[in-house]
């Protein structure tokens, strides 16, 4: 069962589930790169985070997703499904607040000249 697109992204089929492999899925906000989609996802996995679902094993994101690693013996993919679609749909994550305790990472580069 797929989630509803959002108002805040018409027209669009996101947030989108994928079933990946055995024990895992991804929740997916956008096929390109936006603040909105990022901020969703940042805010989508702190949710589920804060929720502490049992038979969850680990949640990371990318800059647009959600991946959910679960105990297969513990949740199977539709009970996990499911549960996710609600979530999903309890709320605009497009439209959220970015979590708070978020670490930021400043990497220095030089390009050109004897240290590029």
């Amino acid at each position: 069962m797929e989630a509803k697109p959002r108002k805040s992204d018409p027209g669009r089929e996101f947030p989108r589930l994928a079933n990946i492999g055995l024990s895992g899925i991804l929740v997916t906000f956008s096929d390109v790169l936006s603040e909105p989609a990022n901020r969703a996802a940042l805010a989508f996995r702190a949710r589920l985070g804060a929720e502490s679902w049992a038979g969850i094993e680990e949640t990371t994101t990318s800059l647009t997703s959600v991946y959910i690693r679960f105990d297969p013996g513990h949740l199977s993919h539709s009970k996990l499904r499911k549960s996710l679609t609600a979530l999903i749909e309890s709320e605009d994550w497009f439209a959220s607040s970015l979590p708070r305790k978020l670490t930021v990472w400043r990497i220095p580069t030089a390009y050109g000249g004897s240290f590029g």
